[in-house]
This record gives structure tokens, sequence and C-alpha cells, in this order.
């Protein structure tokens, strides 16, 4: 199984500790089996039967040593619900959280539980080429819809999520830069003269930095209307 287990982010919790988080988040308490899922480099995560008849579902759990993330990094769950609202808003299939917790009071940790999906990796699934054409043509029209959403401001959607918007292209990605800069900084990996060029150049002359129409489609742009 290729987990990532060596990641300073990873960290499993004991089946114990899954049933008093489904039971806490569900009302149900009863952990028929649960496994680790493999692939994923970021969170921690268990395909989950349980209950009594019993259900299947998916818990993520947020990455430890939160100071080690991108600041952009930090409410990505928070993110994929508001993304996953807005992919129902545009007719695309997406997941259905059960239950979902980013304060990370109760269990330390970042949480998500969502109904498991029975699937197969398109790459690994033995299909004739007709059939993968046809899905990869669904996959086009899904994201011909998900284009389309416009947002009011720019931004990765985990920061607008949490107040954190800007009016421009332009001030996002300087202010990603900034951060990256500062977080360089602060570990010694590179010295600040690499970057100053980028941080001096304010990207007059460049069409992709005076962008102004938002899309909430890409991680770097979204929608100001989380809740």
């Amino acid at each position: 199984m290729d987990v990532n287990c060596a990641s300073r982010l990873f960290r499993e919790i004991s089946r114990e500790e899954i049933s008093a988080l489904f039971q806490a988040a569900l009302g149900e308490g009863e952990i028929r089996t649960s496994r680790l899922l493999q692939g994923g480099l970021f969170n921690t995560t268990y395909y989950v039967e349980y209950g009594p008849e019993p259900r299947q579902a998916v818990l993520r759990l947020g990455p430890v040593n939160r100071h080690l993330l991108m600041g952009h990094e930090r409410d990505l769950m928070a993110a994929e619900v508001r993304m996953g609202a807005l992919c129902r808003e545009a007719g695309v299939p997406c997941s259905h959280v059960l239950a979902w917790d980013d304060s990370r009071q109760s269990f330390g940790r970042d949480y998500m539980i969502a109904a498991y999906i029975p699937s197969v990796v398109m790459a690994e699934a033995p299909l004739p080429e007709g059939e993968r054409d046809r899905l990869r043509r669904q996959m086009a029209a899904y994201l011909s819809r998900l284009h389309q959403v416009e947002g009011d401001c720019f931004g990765y959607l985990s920061r607008i999520c949490r107040g954190v918007r800007f009016a421009s292209w332009r001030d996002a990605f300087l202010f990603e830069a900034e951060d990256i800069l500062t977080r360089l900084e602060a570990y010694g990996l590179f010295p600040p003269e690499d970057f100053a060029a980028l941080l001096d150049a304010r990207g007059e002359g460049r069409p992709w930095m005076r962008l102004r129409r938002p899309a909430s489609s890409t991680r770097i742009c979204g929608r100001a209307t989380c809740s």
C-alpha cells in the first residue's frame, strides 16, 4: 500500500479514536472496519464501515505539525466544503460531506467524513478506448461548467473562506509570493535576494497580472461568498 507514512504531516489514529470521532460527529460509534487508504500527500485518510446497517465513509484527518504548512494550506477543508457547494450549483458531481470540523477543539486536527464512492483510478480501469474517450469528454463538459462560475475577488479559496481576498490577480500573486519569501527566510533555505526581482516587479505590461475577472474553479481564484 502506497501510504505516505514518512510525511511529517501524516499521523495514524487508533480504531478507538475513530469510534469516538464518528460518535461525536454522526452519533454512530460502532466501527465495523477501518483501514488506511493509499495515495495523497497531505491528509491521513481511512476507509470506514460503521453503524448497524453498515454504511461506508471516508475519514480524512488534516495534517499534524501545522507549522510546516504554507499559508494557503491551512484551511483547505473549509475551501473544499465551499467548492462542493459551487459544484452543486453548477451541476457538477462532487463528494457528499457528512460532517466536518476545522476547529481542532475536539480532536486536535481538522477532519472530514464523506460518503464513500466505490471507484477506481481511471488509468488503472480496464476500459475500452471508446469508453475512455467518452469519460474524457464528460469530464471536459463538467470542467467547462465549473469554469463558467465567476467570483467577485481573487485569491486562494482557502484564504477567501477566512476573509483574505484581493481585488486583482496581481495583488493575490504578490501576497502569496511575499508569504513564501517570509517562510523561506525563516527557515534559511534560500537567500532573500533570489526573490527580490519577483517582489520588486509590479507586473505592469504583463496581461496575466492585470486579470480582473475572477473564477472559482482554480485553486488561486475563488468567490468571496464563504459562510
